[in-house]
Formats: structure tokens, sequence, C-alpha cells
């Protein structure tokens, strides 16, 4: 299937009012749905908007990128956020993506229902456009001068200023907004990095609309005054002071925006940094908890059919790990277990299970054959117990994350955990995630059977970064989850989506980690030079043979 990136953000009017004493905190979730084979829609979460608090017409800066096929539905829910009480949904809205991009001006209005499909208070607005190719990011510094006062004698505005692009159908769409300085009417606002592509989807000469606000805690903030321009003239107005205006165009003065510094830089790709050299390991653990059922019962997640079907685990171990090993030159894995006994020994919440069946080895296995190999044999002696913790496994890929990540020696580590279930020590999971979220580490957590996921969504930082016990906030987003159950891997092609969803933010984190490092590509490395032809014939080697004897020819394929 061939697939177009389109963006696309999500805005509401006239929500409800959740609140007793105040307007609703909303944020939205967003739901992609695949048809199987049985005709039933499966929903799965890709993302989540940030929360704004108080307010019934929501716009939403958080863009959401996905590929386009020709039809499937996306399902979009808009809940209620409340630090006290449950999420209250608000309403939801579902519509197929060949109608929101056959739409007129590729936006559709779509009337809010509630959960017993009854029609809700408020309307949802989602607008999209096809994706430019665009790696450029713009540092952007602002400062205001003299900005007009909006609390009166006693007291200062509180400015922050937010960024609309100018929307194929003639409509401001916002895509940044700053943070907010208290009491301040000459305010310099922290230098601010953004993408070009959701800045202006890569025109320079696109219309942008700055507007700034004086931020108010019951949500309606109060306009102070904007101006147009573009990227292009941000980059040739630095040193500039422009004046704002007022919506009503009253004529007295609202102060000035002063560009301190602009700059467009290109941002490397994943592809260069491989070119360079950069290493990317596999840490594999799996779940050994006694919710996946007894391994000798055929309806056990870790059931081991002698026919050769494939079970969950060994279907995404195969489908994620057979392109990652293609970024590793070694090939060696770490494998865990967790949550199982060893030999009727205490439960262990992280075992090398390479060990398990080779006393003294190594707790590598050569590429994903030999961690199928490695999984395959743990069966005989690993007792599922439980319950489900996550933080030692989190810990033990950490520490061999936190090798040097040098300009010289660039690596990267991605920790893949399979698990059947909800996660008993959450607190504790995020802690180490905020701590890991500063190492050169991201975390995919594939979910397998049918149990209730809904909890690892805390973990996905769409909605915003993870905060740890003592408030310390994630410096970047580094968990992706996807659940197995999305995909019947029956159907032509769905092992590689199911590679290709859980994967899909890995560069991105990536890219972030090493920006953030200060680590540039290095040069490419040459390419090896061509085998010598042999003195004297030799025997073929046998199909599918690796070095050290290891096979490399896919599992039988999975059937129903």
């Amino acid at each position: 299937m061939s697939a177009s990136k389109i963006e696309f953000y999500v805005s509401c009017k006239g929500l409800k009012k959740a609140d007793v004493l105040s307007k609703s905190d909303p944020f939205a979730v967003v739901k992609l749905g695949h048809t199987n084979k049985d005709g039933k829609v499966n929903y799965t979460e890709i993302g989540r908007t940030e929360t704004i608090g108080n307010t019934s017409d929501p716009k939403f800066t958080k863009q959401f990128i996905l590929d386009f096929f020709f039809n499937e539905i996306q399902y979009v829910k808009i809940y209620d956020s409340d630090q006290v009480s449950d999420d209250d949904s608000l309403g939801k809205a579902d519509f197929t993506l060949g109608a929101l991009m056959s739409a007129p001006g590729r936006s559709i209005t779509e009337a809010l229902k509630d959960r017993s499909g009854r029609l809700a208070k408020g309307v949802m607005i989602i607008r999209a456009e096809e994706v430019a190719s665009c790696a450029d990011r713009c540092k952007l510094s602002l400062r205001g001068i003299k900005l007009k006062n909006k609390d009166g004698i006693f007291g200062k505005s509180d400015p922050f200023f937010t960024v609309s692009r100018l929307r194929e159908d003639e409509k401001w769409q916002q895509v940044h907004k700053s943070e907010v300085i208290m009491n301040d009417l000459s305010p310099a606002w922290q230098p601010q990095d953004m993408s070009v592509q959701a800045l202006c989807n890569g025109d320079y000469l696109r219309p942008l609309q700055l507007e700034v606000w004086d931020w108010d805690r019951d949500g309606d903030h109060d306009c102070m005054g904007r101006l147009k321009t573009s990227l292009q003239g941000l980059l040739e107005g630095q040193g500039r002071e422009m004046d704002l205006e007022h919506p009503k165009k009253d004529k007295k003065g609202k102060g000035q925006l002063k560009v301190d510094h602009a700059e467009v830089h290109r941002q490397p790709t994943l592809l260069e940094y491989l070119a360079g050299g950069l290493q990317i390991s596999m840490t594999c653990a799996i779940d050994f908890t006694g919710s996946n059922g007894s391994p000798s019962h055929p309806q056990s997640l870790h059931y081991l059919d002698p026919s050769g079907r494939l079970n969950q685990y060994q279907q995404a171990i195969w489908s994620i790990g057979h392109i990652l090993q293609d970024y590793d030159s070694d090939k060696m894995f770490p494998v865990y277990g967790f949550g199982g006994r060893i030999n009727g020994q205490p439960v262990s919440h992280c075992f090398p299970i390479c060990r398990v069946s080779h006393a003294g080895g190594s707790e590598e296995a050569y590429g994903v054959q030999g961690i199928l190999e490695a999984y395959s044999a743990a069966m005989t002696s690993v007792q599922l117990a439980g319950p489900t913790l996550f933080t030692e496994v989190l810990e033990t890929a950490m520490a061999r994350a936190n090798r040097p990540s040098t300009q010289a020696d660039q690596r990267y580590d991605v920790l893949l955990i399979l698990t059947d279930g909800i996660i008993n020590d959450m607190q504790q999971t995020i802690d180490s995630l905020v701590a890991a979220s500063n190492l050169p580490l991201s975390v995919v957590i594939v979910g397998v059977g049918q149990a209730d996921f809904s909890d690892m969504s805390r973990l996905d930082g769409d909605g915003g970064m993870l905060e740890d016990s003592a408030r310390t906030k994630a410096t970047r987003d580094i968990v992706q989850f996807v659940p197995f159950s999305k995909y019947n891997l029956a159907e032509g092609g769905m092992g590689a989506r199911l590679a290709a969803d859980t994967m899909a933010e890995i560069p991105d984190q990536l890219l972030k980690f090493f920006r953030s490092k200060a680590i540039t590509p290095n040069p490419p490395r040459p390419a090896a030079p061509l085998p010598q032809p042999p003195r004297s014939p030799t025997a073929p080697r046998a199909h599918g043979a690796a070095a050290g004897g290891a096979s490399f020819d896919p599992p039988p394929p999975y059937t129903r």
C-alpha cells in the first residue's frame, strides 16, 4: 500500500461546561481505525493534544502527522481533563480520512456525539494538509516593547505570543505558543525552536500571524496586538521593531515586537547519522507473568505450537527485530525476562533469558533468530508468576545506554518490552522513564493479548512530557506504545505495518537526543573493499546460513 503523509489539527467550538465552577479543561484524543476481515473497526490511540484550561472553544496546537491510505477511519474523542475525578467525555466525532482530504479546503466540521450516539453540545473542526518534505528548523527570539497593559492600574499584563499560519482555505491555524511571562510589559521570551514544516509547511513566504496575549487564569485571554509577516520576513527582520495592531483597529499604541534573533538551520537526518557509523542496539524484554496463561495450553499467549504457527510474542519479535538488527554491526542483542521464576527460585523481575538454558553463557543472542531460539528454550525452565513490574528492566536498559555516546562513537539503544497486562509499578516506571529521557534510549512497548491497555497512554508523552514524583519533567518523549491486537498478521503487509507503527517515533526521538548533545553526523564511511576472488574452488554456502552457523530465514508464516 502506497501512502502520502498528511497533517491535521483539531479545534472545537461550544463545548459543554463539565466543571461546576468553571468551563471545561479539554484535550483531544486521536484514534486511528482499521477494518479487519470481519468488518469490525479496531481503533488505536495515536496521540493526544495538550490540555487547554477553562475554555469551551479550544484551538489545539498539537500537530498530528500520519500516513494517508485510501480509506482508513480516524476516530477522535474530546475529554474534559480533571485533576480530581476521572476524565469526563465531552463528546466524540468520527470520520474517514478520505472524506477529510476530499472536503473543500480539506476542512470538516463534525457535530459531537455522546457515548450513546446522541448529539452532544459543540462541534469539532478538523483541518488537514499534505505534508511537504522539510527537515529545516527555525530558532526565533522575540521580545515585546512597551506592550499595552490590560490589567489596569494595579498590575501589569502577563504576555505570551502565538504563531498561526494561513491555510489553503484562507483561515488561520495556530501552530505554536510561547511560555507566559508574568507581570511584564517588555518581556523577552525564551528562544523558540520550531519545525519549519509545522511553522509554514516549508513555504518561507507563507503568511504568518503573530499575536500577543495577556494570560488570564480563567482562560479568557485578552489580545494585546497582532501583526502579519512570514518566515522570510522574520529572517530578514532581525533587529527590527514591528508595530502591533489591535483587532479593533483603534489608533492607540499597542507596543512593538522586536526580532532579537531568527535563523533557520537544516536538521540532520537519521540516514546521515547511519552513513556516518551510528549503531542502534536493541534490548528485548519479555513478560513471563501468570496472566499469559499456562504455556502448555493452546490458548496461552506463550504457547509454542508444534505446527510452527507463531504466537504473538514471536510475531512481534520477528516483525520488529528483523528491521532493527540491520542497524547493529555485531547483531548481539541482550534478552531479558521479567515476572517469572527460574527453576522454582523467587520471582525475578529482570533475568537474562539466554543464561536460563545455557548457564554461565552470554546475556546476548545473535540476531533475531537467536532471540527466538532463546525464548523458546527458556519456556522449559521458567515458571510464570508475577506481578508485572517494569522498573528493573528499565534500569538495566538505562545502565547499558549510559555508556558515552560521543561525536566519534555514536550509539543509541532501543528497549523493546513485550507485555500482556497492566503494570503494577506505574509511578516507579514513570520516574525511571523521566531519568532515561536524558540517555540515548527509546522504549517501545508492545501490548499482546486482549488486556485493557488504556493506562499505557500515560507513558506515551503525546499529551505532554512525563513528570516524575519529584515534579521533574522528562526532557523528551521516549516511549511508543502499540497494542498487538490491532494487527492481523495473517493479512498481507500487516507485519510491516506493525513494525512501521511501532518504530514510527524512534527517528525523531533519536534526532532530538543528538541535537540536545550537539552531536552531528560523522562523514560517510568509505565503502568496504570488494572481496578478492577465492584462490581455489569452495563449496557454496547453504541457503540462509550466516556467520557462526546462525540462520536468518524467516520463520513459518502466521496462519489462522
